[in-house]
């Protein structure tokens, strides 16, 4: 088996390659809930797809203060598909779920390694980081299964309209369950039972605006 080295950096380190890399606006997720989407409709108005972006921040465990961005966008699908979503796509011979975890992993978390009730415990961590952002710049919340009752309101805080159009995601109960079985993942059922419990309490949609930075 191939393995995968994660990168690992201080965020002053983070925090200069995104201003050397002009990038003005942040997509970040856990994976598998329409980051590569938001990406592409917000590209052409923002620089987002920088270096930096594609090694650690489209997927980091937390908002980081003193950036210079126009917005950071948090975007969270439910759990359990995400995570299908993530593990059914390889690179070589590791899933995207498990590259995201190290991806989500901020240097003090250098020693940990991936399993999948660690991941489902770290997205609760990233989820309410980002819903108590305290940033130095306006960070949208938006639940992946709402997105489309809430497109004009983000096509109107970014100043764009979006030109590839929101597909909700279709995957049948059945091939939800083929997956389940196929990954046995009903040996993480509490990790994944409370790792919801944690998406459903989070806003459809809400803008958090910086606190007198």
């Amino acid at each position: 088996m191939r393995y995968y080295y994660p990168k690992y950096y201080d965020e002053n380190i983070i925090k200069n390659r995104v201003k050397d890399q002009k990038q003005n606006l942040v997509v970040n997720s856990y994976g598998g809930s329409g980051t590569n989407w938001l990406r592409k409709n917000f590209s052409e108005k923002y620089n987002i797809t920088s270096d930096i972006w594609k090694e650690k921040l489209c997927h980091y465990i937390r908002p980081i203060n003193d950036l210079p961005l126009k917005f950071g966008i948090y975007i969270y699908g439910d759990p359990l598909r995400a995570s299908i979503s993530e593990l059914r796509r390889r690179n070589k011979n590791i899933s995207f779920f498990q590259m995201n975890f190290y991806k989500m992993m901020p240097v003090e978390y250098k020693n940990l390694k991936y399993n999948y009730p660690l991941m489902m415990q770290k997205m609760i961590e990233q989820m309410n980081n980002w819903k108590n952002a305290d940033v130095n710049y306006p960070v949208i919340l938006i639940k992946y299964e709402k997105i489309g009752e809430h497109i004009a309101e983000i096509e109107n805080l970014l100043g764009l309209k979006f030109k590839i159009p929101f597909k909700e995601r279709k995957t049948d109960q059945k091939l939800i369950n083929y997956y389940v079985k196929k990954y046995n993942l009903t040996r993480f059922n509490n990790s994944i039972k409370n790792t919801r419990e944690t998406y459903n309490n989070m806003p459809d949609f809400q803008v958090i605006y910086p606190k007198n930075k």
